[in-house]
């Protein structure tokens, strides 16, 4: 389930067979596109009819028509009971009382799980390929839970519990509550489980530091997010005629030995750099700051030289830092610049807590 949004339901397409099997996943992050028409993620190009059994429906509403869904998108519903008891009636003039996506977070997140394939996607431009969600096959249905005032507990079980009802046989949800044990998302994913309905969850945005997951009941899979190793340099033109760009970013993630801090820790980092200019020398300068302490960064070599354009080199970035308190955090940014055009890196720290066992490994 995904924040303010709705869940959806979706089915896969067995190996042997080119269409859909009957509706087998619940997806709680799908949405009608933002544009409230039907886009490409849920093209339903080479799917055979809903399957007889199929409970759902799609409800109509404010930016939303049942004529949206397709053999695709195959229900839409919306629960506000709950937040309209505490909040008052939705604002419509905000927000659509209805299952329509308005912010477009339900549209990505469904898309990521259960999109058809698109091609010529790209990003601004770069990596053109074909985008497509990770059971291509499958069927979707919404669920839609939160508001621009919040989401109630009440209507997340009643969603989830209906989704079950519908026939999905698996919820994806990217609602998360922390660490809390007994909130509406285990409860609702117990019901599930018992049923035989796999339920996968977001494991949050927080971290990293310790007991930061969310959804983390047994009866559920709880999923992390991942990183893509593709860079989209590009420069941009300053006010002062030069030109500036940000290049990959390091993530530099520093272990104490305990809540308050220990030893020099450090962190070394090895990358490739492509000159994509004409030939000339880079020099590093570095500024970092950090909460609680400091962080010396070195980098190796510091000033390469680019004798032609495309040539490659190789460098080396340590980052050593005293131990601050756990849950301490800082910021950087290493500069590559031959006077004339500035070529960034982010930097981000974080500090750790690192368990230790004693002599009697306890």
């Amino acid at each position: 389930m995904s924040l303010g949004h709705r869940s959806s339901c979706s089915t896969r397409a067995t190996a042997s067979s080119p269409r859909p099997t009957p509706p087998a996943t619940s997806w709680w992050e799908c949405s009608t596109p933002a544009s409230g028409r039907r886009g490409k993620s849920i093209d339903d190009t080479g799917f055979g009819p809903v399957p007889a059994g199929w409970k759902s429906a799609c409800k109509e509403g404010k930016d939303f028509k049942a004529t949206f869904c397709n053999r695709k998108l195959i229900g839409a519903r919306y629960f506000s009971k709950g937040y309209e008891a505490r909040m008052g009636p939705i604002d419509e003039s905000r927000e659509s009382r209805s299952p329509r996506d308005i912010d477009g977070h339900g549209t990505r997140t469904s898309s990521t799980a259960a999109g058809s394939a698109m091609t010529d996607a790209s990003l601004l431009g770069f990596a053109t390929g074909t985008a497509r969600g990770m059971a291509t096959w499958a069927r979707v249905a919404a669920y839609k839970v939160c508001w621009a005032g919040g989401w109630f507990s009440s209507d997340i079980l009643a969603a989830m519990d209906k989704a079950v009802d519908d026939g999905c046989h698996v919820l994806s949800l990217s609602l998360g509550g922390g660490m809390s044990d007994y909130y509406s998302v285990p409860i609702g994913a117990f019901n599930a489980m018992e049923k035989g309905v796999l339920v996968s969850c977001s494991a949050g945005n927080a971290g990293p530091s310790a007991s930061s997951l969310s959804n983390v009941a047994p009866w559920t899979t709880t999923v992390g997010a991942g990183t893509l190793d593709q860079d989209f340099p590009a420069y941009v033109v300053l006010g002062n005629g030069k030109n500036d760009a940000t290049n990959r970013s390091f993530a530099v993630a520093f272990a104490t030995t305990s809540g308050n801090g220990g030893g020099v820790e450090m962190v070394k980092h090895t990358r490739t750099m492509t000159n994509v200019g004409e030939p000339g020398t880079y020099k590093a300068t570095v500024a970092t700051a950090v909460t609680g302490g400091e962080v010396k960064v070195a980098v190796e070599p510091a000033d390469p030289r680019f004798k032609k354009e495309g040539g490659k080199q190789s460098y080396t970035v340590s980052f050593s830092a005293p131990s601050p308190p756990s849950e301490s955090f800082g910021f950087g940014r290493l500069e590559w610049s031959d006077g004339k055009h500035v070529v960034a890196n982010p930097i981000a720290f974080a500090w750790t807590v690192r368990t230790e066992k004693n002599a009697d490994g306890d």
